[in-house]
């Protein structure tokens, strides 16, 4: 015989009958049920996470196949600059989809900081390639110019450069700084 429930109103308070103790809803309505609920729910739940591990691989896989088919020069170049030379030619193994946006110049050069031994020994280079220096400093080892983008692979190439970045910029954490 099933257990006797109290009659509810707004007036009284009552217990709901799924979680009454030794419930006669449950027992009778969800049990039979509950393992194919609990089935489909962990579907839900481990599917997605199931696509997201079959695509991943792959894209790890490309992106280190990317780096280590690069040739010394290019191991010199930071990876958004060298990512955005590889965009322009349409190179699309191994190179990230969202578009790498640089801000260029009027000839359509980029500004950036070259790391060298010698900076005074780049100067040269950089003005046969069609940059021009911004400055040098021997103390840092560092060259700041402007150079075409796709002679960025060429400079890196001499022995005197060790490494070519995006410049490296300001922070104010947070400050307005006016003049």
């Amino acid at each position: 015989m099933p257990p006797q429930y109290k009659v509810c109103s707004p007036r009284t308070s009552c217990r709901w009958p799924l979680f009454y103790h030794g419930g006669y809803l449950f027992t009778q309505f969800l049990r039979p049920y509950l393992a194919a609920i609990t089935v489909i729910l962990l579907a839900l739940l481990v599917s997605p996470s199931l696509l997201a591990q079959r695509q991943t691989p792959d894209k790890i896989y490309t992106l280190a196949d990317e780096k280590r088919a690069r040739t010394p020069a290019q191991k010199k170049i930071d990876s958004q600059l060298l990512y955005a030379i590889k965009q322009r030619r349409g190179e699309t193994r191994g190179v990230p989809e969202l578009r790498i946006e640089l801000k260029l110049d009027d000839q359509k050069r980029v500004l950036v900081d070259i790391t060298s031994l010698t900076p005074s020994k780049v100067i040269a280079p950089v003005k046969e390639l069609g940059g021009s220096v911004i400055s040098v400093s021997q103390r840092y080892h560092t060259l700041r110019a402007l150079l075409p983008l796709d002679k960025l692979e060429l400079l890196a190439s001499a022995k005197q450069v060790r490494f070519i970045s995006l410049p490296a910029e300001p922070a104010t954490h947070g400050a307005v700084i006016t003049h």
